[in-house]
């Protein structure tokens, strides 16, 4: 919620306090001007209660204070001045505290007042009147929860039904059982237009269909995100099409300088042959990528991020044994061709590589 919205609720808020207690204040007085009160009064001792809350109203007054300090040492020193919030002076923190406590203090001053005018009236009233107004309050209490006849009324609403000396009578329904079957009724029509005939919210079936959909996204989110997670220790080769055509855009884009496109090698080494200088493994081309070498391999990993070096290293596992013309020479150690996980990943991707370029070729004639 904004500032000014609150600062104006509270505004609001402590002029109808206000307006209570003028209206309070006028009941107590023309109370204390009456003869019974007056009577009556030589008989109360009201400092006690006055005291207590008296001292409610000073806990609340220094509360309040102490929550406006608080507000201010929140305040960015540097500043030196107080936040201000939608272009008026007003709109900040230390004003909505100040109201806070107004509207706290006022209410206290509701509540004292209340008590004072329940005494008074107490102490202006007889003991008759008194009685009868709780015979009253008994009276409607019982009619709101039963609406049923007094006992010394039930005559009137005898039916003419003798079971066995039993009489039946006629009650009414209790009211708050009838109004929970209004409200029910009026919840019924309220679900019937809102599922059925508006189509504000969606039925159960929908509902399902769209958390799961919702579910989906996430799953694919946090799949995306554990896949950015990937380093050289669990990084596995890809196998997909897709991901084995980034690799190569990526290879082309950024090592084609120094291993051609055909990774036959110029200022780097031949990728196409089974000599490799820091191993022939998934393993070790990432590592390569991402951090270099010292024969002038620059690290990757500013520009490429985990799932993109990772494509790049699948990609290259399919350029061994291409045998591109005019490769450059060996360098590093020879590492034979192996079986494998990797060998299979291989395998399936130059498979992909080459129906996809027969397809291209076909589709060209």
């Amino acid at each position: 919620m904004e500032f000014q919205t609150i600062f104006w609720a509270l505004i609001v808020c402590a002029i109808l306090q206000a307006v209570a207690i003028y209206m309070v204040g006028q009941s107590i007085k023309t109370i204390i001007n009456t003869k019974s009160f007056r009577k009556g009064i030589l008989n109360r001792d009201e400092k006690k209660d006055g005291a207590k809350i008296i001292g409610f109203l000073i806990l609340v007054l220094a509360g309040g204070m102490g929550n406006i300090a608080f507000a201010q040492e929140l305040e960015p020193a540097a500043e030196g001045v107080v936040e201000v919030v939608a272009g008026h002076p007003f709109y900040n923190r230390v004003a909505i505290n100040i109201l806070l406590v107004i509207n706290l203090f006022m209410t206290g001053v509701l509540l004292y007042m209340r008590g004072l005018f329940k005494n008074f009236y107490k102490i202006s009233a007889s003991k008759e009147l008194l009685a009868s107004q709780k015979r009253v309050k008994r009276v409607r209490v019982n009619k709101i929860l039963t609406d049923a006849v007094p006992l010394t009324e039930e005559e009137s609403i005898l039916l003419n039904h003798d079971y066995d000396g039993i009489m039946e009578l006629d009650n009414n329904l209790p009211p708050w059982w009838k109004w929970g079957f209004y409200i029910s009724i009026v919840a019924g029509i309220i679900y019937l237009m809102n599922f059925h005939v508006l189509k504000i919210s969606p039925l159960q079936a929908e509902e399902y269909e769209i958390s799961m959909q919702e579910a989906e996204i996430e799953v694919a989110e946090y799949l995306k995100a554990q896949a950015l997670n990937v380093d050289e220790y669990s990084v596995v080769p890809l196998t997909d099409i897709g991901d084995i055509n980034s690799g190569k855009e990526l290879f082309n884009q950024y090592c084609v300088a120094c291993h051609l496109e055909t990774g036959a090698g110029v200022v780097g080494p031949n990728l196409t042959d089974d000599y490799w200088i820091h191993g022939d493994q998934i393993n070790d081309i990432f590592k390569t990528i991402k951090y270099g070498a010292e024969n002038g391999m620059k690290s990757w990993k500013d520009e490429l991020n985990p799932v993109q070096m990772q494509q790049v290293s699948s990609y290259i596992l399919t350029l061994r044994g291409t045998n591109p013309p005019n490769p450059k020479e060996p360098q590093g150690d020879y590492y034979p061709p192996a079986g494998g996980a990797d060998s299979v990943t291989v395998e399936l991707a130059i498979d992909s590589l080459t129906n996809n370029a027969m397809k291209d070729s076909l589709e060209n004639e």
